[in-house]
């Protein structure tokens, strides 16, 4: 299966330990990193927009985790079509 195909059926799932995760996606999908996949912040909101991946790909940028909510919470409206 593809990214998009495993997301949208709900065989990948955001949940528990990133680095486990990340771990676990790259075995799935060696295109993929796997520091890359435990930055994986989010995916879009279902039905249309699941497939789509927010990664985090900042370098050295403060506070940014004091508004990662707002950022995903976005991300899901801009995805739910």
């Amino acid at each position: 299966d593809s990214i998009g195909e495993s997301i949208e059926n709900d065989r990948i799932k955001l949940q528990g330990d990133m680095k486990a995760f990340g771990r676990e996606f790259v075995s799935k999908f060696n295109s993929w990193h796997k520091d890359d996949a435990a930055k994986i912040w989010t995916f879009g909101c279902a039905p249309y927009g699941k497939p789509n991946i927010l990664v985090d790909q900042t370098k050295g940028v403060d506070y940014l985790d004091k508004i990662r909510a707002s950022i995903c919470q976005g991300f899901i409206q801009v995805t739910s079509g």
